[in-house]
């Protein structure tokens, strides 16, 4: 390894640039506005722009109540990039068509355009006090408060005595009439945001053929009430609310105490919800463990049918991540119910959150059918994620982390799934019960790891127990169970004897210092099994049990969520293709390859299914033109760690950017920086977009900035010491052209040396 970078050897290269300017004299000529292939753009400024103005994008508008009168069928409007509007964008009743569809989205380079109802306090903070600072208000209630996007703890949560002299620490607000309180230890509080209520950012009824896109919604929720079609939500940051990020339902039905049946029947279709980061902003300091926390990330209910949602990451919800529902909040046989939804390449953790399960598909009989759950990473989250309803597929998902959650008054179960319906009140009745049902499900191909208690657990909570059977459990990994010290959890599989109908489980690979591995339907639900005694599917006929088995699956790298099988892995070709054509085309592993016709794997990864280095000998390019290259530009790809490239000024915070040349589903990178001293890089951040200015479609995959002093957010990922390993980063696949690694000085000297940069991926 070389030696340290010094700022005084770069070499900077200065460009002087001549411009021509053309007078055409004192008559301005205004830009025509864009006419699309079916409408008219309109281009809106909210820092420059005038509602007087004609549209264009010299002649912005201005006001979002001026782009909601404009919406008409084949109508784009487009927000400036770096400016905010403060308001509801109210999309009720406004429709286009397939051949002239609705636009909603950004132009220009900076920031996603903010939409927000969040109620922004100037800068004219008062000393309270010590730590505590104080602004004048004209209004007695909020919900919640951030801080430069941190959100805070209200002092009086569950100690309503509290007021505002318990107001001392950095994370603590609170609020009465005329004032509201705010601990600081750095200075008057900046940018300081309420949410006053729980209003929708966005509000859609009677609405069709919309896309909503590029987006930064903060404050409320994505409101999709039926009847209403064809509508996208696309590659939007949805953030800081009180509870639901996206929810799609029927509201009518869901809140009047009688509905018609025409309200009954009406029901959302053909929903996408792609790409989108949707993140309730959440602290520890909030995980109070006297309340239960709320809020779905994603929340279809009672009334949808055909959807897509993809690729979103959701995180920091207090109830479910990503659900999909019925007669969970209005039990009756007249809702038309949840079908026909993909649910793939999603990212779901709790984040900050201390309770929170990952997702859910629950349903009346007959009324959650033929979704798929595909290709997920579900992981670090609290309690149990729901597989219920009939016909539905759940496959090639990664299951990694389900700790205890700390929230005591919410249920304790720290299972990755379950099959496990229950009674329901009826809609209009406190006496009815209306049984869910979960028949028919298949859950194959899944790797579940690192749970609490155990891997999956079914039984029916219903009076009449017999709308549990039929389901399929095969080639799945369960690994890594029980940790929680109650003996009778110590078990990957939990089947009670409540279940009294048919359970398949076959070709499963049990992973854990324990011999035995299950409990399966003893009338005392107390006997554990072994994988042979499990085989035998004791005290049950029915049922199949076959070709389970038991042993370390031998990982590539487990310790870095590595999951794929390696060479001398005994269960690279243990599973059974019995159910692949029940399956359907779509029955691919976790990277989309296909699965061995003949011997396919267990778990979520085909054995030999390995994303390929991407990233070999192509060039990167800068944020900042003070660059010194050890040797070849192409260094920080050559596969050696021996040298390294110095980039940027002292304490500068800054980025290379590889261009992949084409999209890849990109599954993985590993990053080293200057290593032989142990030193910690400071705002370590790696960003994946299908763009090369990070405009849009942007994941940040790595993020270990705690302050936001990089600017591209608040990271959750620990500090860590450079190695000569590099560090490696698996996460769920996302689609990206371009990858950019950021640093921002280390603990040794204020520089940046980045010594090798890679991606790994595969073909769409």
């Amino acid at each position: 390894m070389l030696s340290v970078f010094k700022a005084s050897t770069f070499k900077i290269v200065l460009f002087a640039f001549l411009t021509l300017v053309m007078s055409v004299g004192s008559f301005a000529f205004p830009q025509a506005r864009v006419a699309s292939a079916s409408g008219t753009v309109y281009y809106f400024s909210s820092s420059t722009g005038s509602d007087s103005n004609s549209g264009t994008i010299d002649q912005p508008k201005k006001t979002i109540n001026a782009a909601i009168s404009l919406i008409a069928p084949g109508v784009t409007i487009l927000f400036k990039r770096g400016d905010v509007w403060e308001g509801s964008l109210d999309l009720r009743n406004k429709s286009g068509s397939s051949a002239s569809p609705i636009t909603i989205g950004a132009y220009g380079a900076g920031a996603a355009p903010i939409i927000t109802t969040l109620t922004r306090l100037d800068d004219n903070w008062v000393n309270d006090g010590g730590n505590r600072w104080k602004h004048a208000i004209n209004f007695s209630t909020a919900l919640r408060l951030f801080v430069n996007g941190v959100s805070k703890y209200k002092v009086n949560t569950t100690n309503t005595s509290a007021n505002e002299a318990n107001v001392d620490q950095s994370y603590e607000w609170y609020i009465k009439s005329g004032w509201v309180y705010v601990g600081s230890t750095t200075g008057a509080p900046k940018n300081v945001e309420l949410i006053r209520d729980s209003k929708s950012t966005v509000n859609m009824k009677n609405t069709n053929y919309v896309t909503i896109q590029n987006l930064d919604i903060k404050g409320g929720i994505v409101d999709i009430d039926a009847p209403s079609s064809h509508i996208t939500i696309d590659n939007n940051t949805i953030r800081q609310m009180v509870q639901t990020g996206v929810r799609v339902w029927k509201n009518d039905a869901y809140n009047k105490a009688d509905p018609t049946p025409t309200e009954w029947n009406q029901y959302v279709s053909d929903i996408t919800i792609t790409n989108n980061v949707i993140d309730k902003v959440w602290t520890t300091y909030e995980n109070d463990p006297a309340i239960k926390l709320n809020g779905e990330g994603i929340y279809l209910l009672d009334a949808v049918q055909g959807g897509l949602i993809r690729g979103n990451k959701v995180v920091n919800f207090g109830h479910g991540g990503i659900s999909l529902e019925t007669g969970t909040a209005s039990a009756t046989s007249s809702t038309h119910g949840v079908h026909n939804v993909i649910v793939e390449l999603n990212d779901v953790s709790a984040g900050e959150s201390g309770y929170m399960h990952a997702f859910g598909v629950i349903g009346l009989p007959g009324k959650t059918t033929n979704n798929i759950i595909r290709r997920n990473y579900f992981h670090d989250f609290t309690s149990v994620s729901h597989a219920g309803g009939s016909n539905n597929q759940i496959y090639s998902n990664l299951f990694v982390g389900v700790p205890l959650t700390t929230q005591s008054t919410q249920k304790q179960q720290p299972y990755a799934l379950d099959i496990a319906p229950w009674p329901v009140n009826e809609k209009g009745s406190t006496v009815n019960k209306i049984p869910l049902e979960a028949r028919d499900l298949y859950i194959v191909n899944n790797t579940f790891l690192n749970t609490d208690q155990f891997s999956i657990q079914v039984t029916d909570y219903n009076a009449a127990p017999s709308n549990v059977t039929n389901n399929v459990i095969a080639n799945n990994i369960f690994g890594q169970y029980g940790y929680n010290g109650d003996v009778n959890a110590q078990v990957a599989l939990d089947v009670t004897p409540k279940v009294t109908g048919t359970l398949h489980v076959n070709n499963n690979a049990f992973w854990d210092s324990s011999t035995v591995v299950a409990r399966f339907k003893d009338p005392a639900n107390a006997a554990h099994y072994t994988v042979a005694e499990l085989n035998t599917c004791p005290n049950t006929t029915p049922d199949t049990c076959n070709a389970n088995t038991e042993g370390d699956p031998l990982f590539v790298d487990f310790a870095n969520r590595d999951f794929r099988l390696s060479a001398n892995s005994p269960i690279k070709a243990s599973g059974t293709n019995a159910y692949a054509s029940a399956l359907g085309s779509g029955f691919v592993d976790y990277y989309g390859y296909p699965w061995d016709p003949t011997n396919p794997s267990i778990g979520a990864i085909q054995y030999g299914a390995a994303p390929s280095l991407l990233s070999a000998g192509l060039t990167p390019t800068y944020s900042s033109s003070s660059v010194l290259y050890e040797s070849s530009p192409s260094r920080l790809t050559d596969g050696s760690t021996t040298d390294y490239v110095g980039v940027g000024g002292i304490n500068e915070s800054v980025y290379a950017q590889i261009d992949l040349g084409v999209l890849y589903e990109v599954s993985k990178v590993k990053m080293w920086h200057f290593f032989s001293d142990g030193r910690t890089y400071r705002d370590v951040i790696v960003q994946l977009s299908q763009t090369a200015d990070f405009s849009s479609y942007v994941t940040t995959v790595f993020n270990n900035d705690k302050d936001n002093s990089a600017g591209q957010g608040y990271g959750v990922n620990a500090v860590y010491a450079e190695s000569g390993s590099g560090k490696t980063v698996n996460f769920q696949p996302v689609l990206a052209r371009y990858a950019r690694y950021w640093i921002g000085g280390n603990s040794a000297d204020p520089y940046n040396q980045f010594v090798e940069l890679q991606a790994y991926g595969t073909t769409p």
